[in-house]
């Protein structure tokens, strides 16, 4: 098991206990230290399910950990179309690393587009939906108009923004 990964996973065990604070704060550190000194390390955690790659930084296990109801209204969308009809047609605008595909995809017959413009995070896409073939994936931007602009990406915590 990578030490990234080891060490994320012992962070969030520790913060089930809830009433022991000393173990979360050490497994905090060593994540925090991990980040600096390897340069924000991949890791693989497991989300709605499915085992996907992502930043060491990234707080996506952390939330779905702290409010387990976190991005579960996309997923029970999803098994409410999926008793009614045999695919879903998606799009996902700000993919990050694929965790909203975790939630909804159910299905080999199901479609989905995702718009990512960070090629941070579409590294993290490739690797964990590149591989199916239900799956494109569009490195864009999505705007209200038409035309080729200059943009910037802000990228902190396992999210960005564009300005």
């Amino acid at each position: 098991m990578h030490i990234a990964t080891f060490a994320y996973q012992q962070l969030l065990r520790a913060s089930r206990g809830g009433l022991h604070r000393n173990p979360a704060r050490l497994w905090a550190g060593v994540r925090r230290t991990l980040i600096r000194l390897l340069a924000d390390p991949d890791c693989t955690m497991e989300v709605h399910g499915r085992r996907l790659q992502m930043p060491l930084s990234h707080e996506l296990p952390r939330n779905l950990l702290k409010y387990p109801l976190y991005d579960q209204l996309l997923g029970r969308v999803s098994d409410y179309y999926h008793e009614r009809q045999d695919r879903l047609t998606y799009i996902d605008v700000g993919a990050n690393v694929g965790d909203t595909l975790a939630a909804v995809l159910r299905s080999p017959a199901d479609q989905c587009l995702v718009i990512e413009p960070n090629p941070h995070f579409v590294r993290y896409l490739r690797a964990n939906w590149g591989q199916m073939v239900q799956v494109q994936i569009v490195e864009e931007v999505c705007s209200s108009t038409e035309g080729v602009e200059k943009f910037q990406i802000h990228q902190k915590f396992g999210t960005a923004e564009i300005t």
